[in-house]
């Protein structure tokens, strides 16, 4: 029968946690050392209301058209209706 000593046991429990240590210690090394992450751009604006996009308001009609374009000459693609 195989008998391990207590010294080996001790060694090898010393071992392991060592690689642990190291492997702590490599990780927060390497999170201290990364750059630090900024604020990305804020919201983009609209052109001519300069507010912030996208955005949601309210409607003052029962109707609404949701256009293809940015203008009256482009096609209705959505008609949006107030409930009741």
């Amino acid at each position: 029968m195989n008998r391990t000593k207590p010294s080996q046991i001790k060694r090898f429990i010393a071992a392991f946690f060592a690689k642990k240590a190291v492997l702590c210690l490599s990780a927060l090394v390497l999170c201290a050392a990364a750059p630090p992450v900024g604020a990305g751009p804020g919201p983009a604006l609209g052109v001519s209301t300069h507010l912030p996009v996208p955005r949601f308001v309210s409607l003052r009609t029962g109707e609404v058209n949701f256009r293809a374009g940015p203008g009256f000459q482009y096609p209705v693609t959505w008609v949006y209706r107030r409930d009741g």
